[in-house]
């Protein structure tokens, strides 16, 4: 997904890698870099947010990846897209189901994240010695991690890219079902850039108010049901 190096602007870099992904975008890192930077640009630029506020209060207000979104969806005429707004807010797992619907289909989420829950999957991940592959953050580690006294984030965005569920035991001991990000703190941060949280620990965050998910999809072409019934028409003038 790229490296944020040390800019604010991981909600540019989910945002963007999410848009480009569900309307079906093809090219390399460098491309998507291209691609983030013009995105940035783009939201930067916008009079208004959706609150009627100058658009770089995004920023100000930590309400970034929704804004940036919504921004998108009216204004950005590259890629067409739709935000799907979940109506179980208050069930964690009916709105954790809405955003695997995604996943089924091979579409991404955005994910936005409190910045002291960061704290402990970046700490969990960062600590060495580096974490084996497919390591996943469970609850006993979130429970007995003891949260820092400050942190420089007041969030940080990342990608829901996939889900795991396992039934074979490994050791003696069955792993849990978990859900699979991917951050913009370059290939060093945990598996090559992306990282799994047990399914238990998100619905904690969810429940507790520290991770926001976010549905994007392709907005359907317009006008697209009308020649498809003139070309019925045709066909039974022809057939007559």
């Amino acid at each position: 997904m790229g490296d944020q190096g040390e800019e604010k602007t991981c909600w540019a870099y989910s945002v963007a890698h999410v848009i480009l992904q569900v309307t079906g975008w093809k090219g390399t890192n460098k491309e998507l870099e291209k691609e983030v930077e013009e995105f940035v640009k783009f939201i930067s630029e916008i009079d208004v947010d959706t609150e009627g506020k100058p658009g770089e209060n995004i920023r100000e207000e930590g309400y970034w990846v929704k804004d940036a979104i919504l921004i998108a969806e009216a204004f950005h005429h590259k890629y067409k897209i739709k935000f799907v707004e979940a109506e179980n807010l208050n069930d964690a797992e009916k709105y954790l189901n809405h955003h695997k619907e995604s996943l089924r289909k091979k579409r991404y989420v955005v994910a936005d994240i409190c910045g002291t829950t960061w704290d402990i999957i970046e700490d969990f991940f960062n600590t060495k010695p580096k974490k084996p592959k497919g390591s996943i953050l469970g609850e006993d580690y979130v429970r007995e991690y003891k949260e820092k006294k400050s942190t420089e984030w007041d969030g940080h965005a990342v990608v829901l890219i996939g889900k795991h569920s396992h039934r074979k035991m490994e050791d003696g001991v069955k792993k849990p079902n978990c859900l699979e990000f991917k951050n913009s703190h370059g290939p060093t941060f945990g598996d090559n850039g992306k990282f799994r949280i047990s399914q238990d620990v998100v619905l904690d965050f969810i429940r507790s108010g520290k991770m926001d998910l976010y549905k994007i999809e392709k907005a359907e072409e317009e006008d697209k049901a009308e020649p498809e019934a003139e070309h019925e028409a045709e066909h039974e003038e022809v057939v007559i």
